[in-house]
């Protein structure tokens, strides 16, 4: 009996292509099974790690924080050998209540990279905007939340706390009783969440004209993201306190 092959609908299988050179052997290349959408190749993966931009800190236990005035970046930062490492950008509208405006820092690498974004909102309209405690938040790339600065009330020194992404404190930073100090340096303390250990220090310098506008020092023993939030915090406070 013949077949009827009108209204068989035929089907492409795509064959492997051969190819060989006179003299040696058939090279057999199969076709390949990756799944595609529309034609199009998958989209590249996202890095695993977001944090990997952190890992320039891995080494580090001082870093040397310079004001700009340049449009471009607000502050460079380099290590204690003065090689410059980090920049930072800052974008910022409002110019009432200095301390208070809402702004965004974002800090990159050498290779223009964005490592980290710390953001300060600014929810109050009230003049006395300046009794409003600090809260600021940082995050790595893709905005996943690294941790938080948050200002406590003391009525004696500037208190901050350091938190985790888990909320978690992990440091807390005091300053001094004055920050008014214009004839030597103002030192804010890092110490843990007890208060029992100092495990480093923010400094600001007033009379050596060519030495960093800040100084932060903590163990290298920190592990990377916490090197981060203190220098997220480092920015912060001078952003605050030390009119930068």
């Amino acid at each position: 009996m013949d077949l009827d092959t009108n209204n068989v609908e035929s089907e492409e299988i795509p064959l492997p292509v051969i190819r060989f050179q006179p003299g040696e052997d058939p090279i057999i290349t199969q076709p390949s099974g990756e799944v595609t959408v529309n034609g199009c190749s998958p989209k590249p993966s996202v890095p695993s790690d977001p944090f990997s931009g952190f890992e320039c800190l891995k080494t580090v236990d001082e870093l040397l924080v310079y004001s700009r005035t340049s449009v471009d970046y607000k502050y460079l930062i380099a290590n204690k050998e003065n090689i410059h490492i980090l920049k930072v950008q800052m974008e910022s509208e409002a110019t009432h209540c200095k301390p208070q405006r809402p702004y965004i820092l974002r800090v990159f690498d050498n290779s223009n990279a964005e490592i980290m974004k710390i953001t300060h909102t600014f929810g109050h309209e009230s003049c006395f905007c300046c009794i409003f405690p600090q809260k600021v938040k940082i995050y790595a790339p893709s905005d996943l939340i690294v941790g938080s600065l948050e200002q406590e009330w003391n009525l004696l020194y500037p208190t901050f706390a350091v938190k985790n992404q888990s909320g978690d404190i992990t440091l807390r930073i005091e300053g001094p009783c004055c920050q008014l100090s214009c004839c030597s340096d103002i030192d804010f303390k890092i110490i843990t969440p007890d208060g029992e250990k100092e495990i480093g220090q923010i400094s600001k310098n007033y009379i050596v004209q060519d030495r960093a506008s800040i100084e932060l020092k903590f163990l290298e023993t920190l592990d990377t993201q916490t090197k981060g939030l203190l220098l997220a915090s480092c920015l912060v406070i001078d952003l605050i306190y030390l009119n930068a």
